[in-house]
Protein backbone atom coordinates (compact mmCIF):
# COMPACT_ATOMS: atom_id res chain seq x y z
CA UNK A 1 0.00 0.00 0.00
CA UNK A 2 1.35 3.32 -0.84
CA UNK A 3 2.25 6.23 1.57
CA UNK A 4 0.18 9.30 1.23
CA UNK A 5 1.98 12.22 1.11
CA UNK A 6 0.48 14.89 3.02
CA UNK A 7 0.72 18.81 2.18
CA UNK A 8 -0.40 21.42 3.83
CA UNK A 9 -1.32 25.17 2.80
CA UNK A 10 -2.22 28.09 3.89
CA UNK A 11 -3.81 31.46 2.07
CA UNK A 12 -1.81 34.41 2.43
CA UNK A 13 -2.26 37.52 0.14
CA UNK A 14 -4.29 36.19 -2.11
CA UNK A 15 -2.52 33.10 -3.21
CA UNK A 16 -2.34 29.60 -1.51
CA UNK A 17 1.75 29.11 0.07
CA UNK A 18 2.89 25.61 1.08
CA UNK A 19 3.72 25.08 3.97
CA UNK A 20 7.39 23.87 5.36
CA UNK A 21 8.51 23.21 8.69
CA UNK A 22 5.34 23.30 10.57
CA UNK A 23 4.30 21.43 13.75
CA UNK A 24 0.88 19.56 14.94
CA UNK A 25 -0.11 19.45 18.07
CA UNK A 26 -2.15 16.55 18.35
CA UNK A 27 -4.65 15.42 21.58
CA UNK A 28 -7.08 13.33 23.09
CA UNK A 29 -10.38 14.60 23.66
CA UNK A 30 -13.21 11.67 24.93
CA UNK A 31 -10.85 8.94 23.69
CA UNK A 32 -10.37 10.06 19.82
CA UNK A 33 -7.54 12.19 18.38
CA UNK A 34 -7.87 15.93 17.36
CA UNK A 35 -5.45 17.87 15.40
CA UNK A 36 -4.45 21.35 15.45
CA UNK A 37 -4.04 24.01 13.30
CA UNK A 38 -0.73 23.77 11.04
CA UNK A 39 1.59 26.09 13.20
CA UNK A 40 4.97 27.13 11.40
CA UNK A 41 6.59 29.00 15.04
CA UNK A 42 7.89 25.54 17.16
CA UNK A 43 7.50 27.04 20.05
CA UNK A 44 3.89 28.19 20.04
CA UNK A 45 3.03 24.55 18.93
CA UNK A 46 5.52 23.40 22.31
CA UNK A 47 3.41 25.88 24.46
CA UNK A 48 0.23 24.65 22.86
CA UNK A 49 1.34 20.98 23.95
CA UNK A 50 2.22 21.71 27.04
CA UNK A 51 -1.16 23.21 28.49
CA UNK A 52 -2.66 19.97 27.45
CA UNK A 53 -0.48 18.36 29.34
CA UNK A 54 -1.01 20.50 32.56
CA UNK A 55 -4.57 19.83 32.78
CA UNK A 56 -3.82 16.09 32.85
CA UNK A 57 -4.48 15.95 28.58
CA UNK A 58 -2.61 13.51 26.49
CA UNK A 59 -0.97 15.38 23.99
CA UNK A 60 1.88 15.00 21.61
CA UNK A 61 3.28 17.50 18.74
CA UNK A 62 4.24 15.87 15.33
CA UNK A 63 6.49 17.76 13.46
CA UNK A 64 6.59 17.94 9.02
CA UNK A 65 9.58 19.24 7.80
CA UNK A 66 8.83 19.63 4.10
Amino acid sequence: MGKKNKQYFKYSDGTSVSLRNLTLVKWLDEQSNVNSEPVEDHIQAEIKCHSYLQKGICAWMVHYDG
